[in-house]
């Protein structure tokens, strides 16, 4: 068995597919953005001005980047589930799944610790 078949009874004949950045998307800039992982778990933090901001995006439901001076984002709107990953040239790439939206529109823009997803929490301070 070779490497090709291990990784088919790990992830099925499909492999998974990974979040891309949408390059039309719109930029918005906020103030505090940071980005963290613990294990598989993405941590973002920002400020109640970048979860209105957030809010906005999970409405729209549309591609958006947010753009720190210490972070960038892509939320690539997509239908079906994507793998995020980090760009080491370009940032964050975060699918923003129909699930995600509605999670963000649920708890933003109110301050508190939010677990959006098995991969996503985010922190409002």
């Amino acid at each position: 068995m070779g490497l090709k078949d291990a990784l088919a009874r790990l992830t099925g004949t499909q492999s998974p597919r990974l979040a891309r950045p949408d390059s039309a998307a719109p930029i918005a800039q906020v103030e505090k953005l940071e980005i963290h992982t613990a294990g598989s778990m993405i941590i973002m933090v920002t400020n109640q001005p970048g979860a209105e901001v957030l809010r906005e995006v999970a409405r729209s439901r549309e591609s958006a980047t947010l753009v720190s001076p210490t972070a960038t984002a892509h939320f690539p709107a997509v239908k079906k589930d994507a793998l995020p990953i980090k760009d080491p040239k370009r940032g964050w790439v975060i699918p923003l799944t129909p699930a995600l939206a509605d999670a963000l529109l649920d708890h933003l823009p109110r301050p508190g610790e939010y677990e959006l997803s098995p991969a996503l929490a985010l922190v409002v301070e």
